[in-house]
Parts: structure tokens; C-alpha cells; sequence
């Protein structure tokens, strides 16, 4: 937004940047990375825990950051909410640079899934064929009878 504009716009119009805060309360409260000490999937994420997550953790002192080795499994990690919600990404061949990315959606997230998605979620969705056979409008419908 330009700045001369800002005069005009009223406070809520005014998109600052994204705060991942709820009524003042930050949402994400714990990392868990989880990467394999030798494994070559794990590279890029050591050489994250060696540059950038220093940094992170200065910066953002009320999450909790735990690191779990595991040895022959490809490295994830584990974020979780206030709200007791978490979510799980993957960081297989990831560079430092897009698992930073992937760390601040994390921290980005309310914890909250968004309707939209919640709604495509609860669609009961079978693979299996129903031993009463399909529905159809005319189950129980009766001819009339001539007269």
C-alpha cells in the first residue's frame, strides 16, 4: 500500500505483516525436526540445524524446538498448537532455504483448519460397493395399476 494512501484507509484495511498471533497469543508452541545423521535425504536439513536454526530459536523463544535423530527414516517435522492441532511436513531433499520456507508456513498457521478444507475432509467417501446395491429414486416406487 502506498504510503500517501494510508491516510484514508481505515485500521483494519492496513495489511501489515502476517503476525501468527490470536488475540495476542502466539499459536505455534513446539518443532519437532526429526532427521537421519547419515542418511542422504537428511542433508539439507542438517545443514539447516547448522546456519538458520540458531537464528530461529532467537528469534522466536516461545516455541519449543526438539530435535529427534532416527536413524535409515527421512527427515520431517512436527509442529503443534495451542489449540493441541498439529501438522506433520515432510523435508526429503529439501535445501535449507525451502525447509526455512516450510518452518514459517508452520509458523504462519493458527493451528485451525479452514473450512474450505474442512468441508472436502468430511465428505465419507468408500471404496467398497454397498452389498444392498446403489440407491435409486424409484427403490420404492409402484406402478400405478390399470383399471
Amino acid at each position: 500500500i502506498n504510503a500517501e494512501y494510508m491516510g484514508f484507509l481505515p485500521s483494519f484495511a492496513i495489511i501489515k505483516n502476517r503476525n501468527m498471533c490470536t488475540r495476542g497469543v502466539f499459536q505455534l508452541k513446539h518443532l519437532q525436526i526429526a532427521y537421519c545423521e547419515h542418511g542422504g535425504s537428511s542433508r539439507g536439513v542438517k545443514e539447516y540445524l547448522n546456519q538458520s536454526l540458531p537464528s530461529f530459536k532467537q528469534s522466536h523463544e516461545h516455541v519449543d524446538v526438539h530435535l529427534v535423530k532416527r536413524s535409515n527414516r527421512h527427515p520431517y517435522v512436527l509442529a503443534k498448537y495451542v489449540n493441541d492441532s498439529q501438522q506433520v511436513l515432510s523435508l526429503r531433499n529439501l535445501n535449507p532455504r525451502e525447509i526455512d520456507d516450510r518452518i514459517m508456513k508452520l509458523r504462519d498457521r493458527t493451528g485451525r483448519y479452514s473450512e474450505a478444507k474442512l468441508s472436502k475432509w468430511a465428505v465419507a467417501v468408500s471404496t467398497t460397493r454397498s452389498v444392498q446395491g446403489a440407491w435409486s429414486p424409484l427403490f420404492n416406487y409402484v406402478p400405478p395399476t390399470p383399471t
